[in-house]
């Protein structure tokens, strides 16, 4: 028997006397007892299985090696041999536990930068944290506070780690995602070409749905846009009407100003099949740079000002003309609607110059004001034709991303964020809820980092 094979007995052999005192343990415990509840021997069991983990990857993790090999170790980047300079342990948190490989460091006389073989190899990155329990930390604070996050981990795993932990490890994380984003969108523009299709066949109706919420900073309440990008399938509904609703939604998130976040929003349409689409779609607010930056992404875009922004418009000429909260002003703005709905903008605008005579100097300035508004947008707002060729006229998928990326995360009571964290956590919710979250972890490398040589 080699060297290598009475190690892995060895090991193999403390392992299973391990897992056989446990077992009998447990069934001494359980014979016969006349008072001991599922829960307590589950409970047990869960216990005793966790530190037993901790004790197989260990003794696993031993059998890998130090990263020390009869070949010498190539440094990464010049690919000259490496010295030896010595063996050093690290402490591990894992989903099992904590650990601590032996690992060999070596260093590049020419590089002058460190390198230790096994950390690559295992994934260690800089922290001291296994890649399981990392993704865990992740998943578990993009849904939870920090402290709800911790208590959880603690609960369901038996995983014990501190508030900075996940917060570093988020931030990380999320930092990795929004730096991905911007490198992405700096490659294509100095490609001058899109990105690849990566849905299995074009689109026929695709859609961007373009909004943005508020967070608060350290520095203050500061925007960060969002858009929903996603395609749509009738649903007959028991009554014989159809719904329009919206399917394969994925979602771009950021703090930067509008022509930067353009050309993330326009990177992800690609990918969803933006130049190969029958048939695009734009839902905006009105704002003019939805107009100017994301509809100039195809020749002949569909453009849509949704009709909930539309109606806010409304509103604000029956509150100026009849008062804040009055049964008039209710009575007026749910006739208009219907109207802008069901016959359209020309039919509304009528009514608006019909009520210009009759109203004070002051409320005047308004309906001139949101006059122009609807006379702007009036080729947007074909609410009639549009329902009638089954378009969505509602921003009903970005504002509801609006409201669970952002709203359901960085915006509950009392939170401030600094820009950084309030960024990767955004990051983090989007990709997660846009189902990518798989995609980018499996690509995500977490040993890129340097050692500077020990004294």
């Amino acid at each position: 028997m080699d060297r290598s094979t009475k190690q892995l007995e060895m090991v193999v052999s403390r392992i299973t006397q391990r897992l056989g005192d446990r077992l009998r343990k447990w069934a001494e415990e359980a014979s016969g007892s006349q008072d001991i509840s599922l829960g307590t021997l589950e409970e047990k069991v869960q216990d005793g299985l966790h530190i037993l983990g901790g004790e197989i990857l260990q003794e696993l993790v031993g059998l890998v090696g130090t990263g020390k090999t009869e070949n010498p170790a190539l440094c990464p980047e010049c690919r000259a041999p490496m010295d030896f300079v010595r063996y050093q342990g690290k402490w591990v948190a894992t989903l099992l536990g904590t650990i601590r490989p032996e690992r060999a460091y070596f260093h590049c006389p020419g590089c002058h930068r460190g390198h230790v073989p096994l950390d690559h190899q295992l994934g260690l990155g800089i922290d001291s944290l296994s890649a399981g329990l990392e993704e865990a930390l992740c998943l578990l604070a993009a849904h939870m506070p920090l402290e709800s996050a911790v208590a959880t981990l603690k609960r369901l795993l038996r995983v014990q780690v501190d508030d900075n932990t996940v917060q570093r490890a988020v931030l990380r994380v999320g930092t990795e995602l929004a730096a991905r984003q911007k490198r992405r969108a700096q490659q294509a523009w100095q490609a001058a070409k899109p990105p690849k299709m990566e849905v299995d066949r074009p689109p026929k109706r695709l859609y961007i749905s373009v909004d943005g919420t508020t967070a608060h900073l350290q520095e203050g309440w500061k925007e960060v846009k969002v858009a929903a990008i996603y395609e749509t399938e009738p649903i007959l509904q028991d009554d014989g009407t159809t719904v329009v609703r919206a399917v394969n939604i994925t979602y771009v998130v950021s703090f930067e100003k509008a022509p930067t976040f353009a050309r993330y929003v326009y990177l992800e349409a690609a990918r969803r099949g933006l130049e190969q689409a029958e048939e695009v779609v734009v839902l905006g607010d009105g704002a003019e740079w939805i107009w100017n930056r994301i509809a100039r992404f195809c020749d002949r875009p569909v453009e849509i000002v949704d009709f909930y922004h539309a109606s806010e418009h409304v509103w604000q000429v029956g509150q100026a003309l009849y008062g804040e909260g009055t049964t008039q002003t209710e009575e007026w703005v749910t006739l208009r609607l219907k109207e802008l709905l069901e016959e359209g903008p020309g039919s509304l605008l009528r009514s608006l110059w019909t009520v210009t005579g009759q109203a004070s100097a002051e409320a005047r300035e308004t309906v001139r004001r949101e006059i122009n508004y609807f006379s702007k947008h009036k080729e947007r707002m074909r609410y009639p034709a549009l329902k009638d060729a089954g378009y969505h006229i509602g921003s009903g998928s970005v504002e509801s991303a609006c409201k669970r990326i952002i709203g359901a995360r960085l915006k509950q009571a009392g939170m401030i964020w600094t820009p950084e964290g309030a960024e990767a956590m955004a990051q983090l919710r989007a990709t997660i809820l846009s189902e990518r979250w798989d995609e980018f972890w499996d690509s995500y490398d977490r040993t890129l980092r340097t050692y500077q040589k020990a004294a």
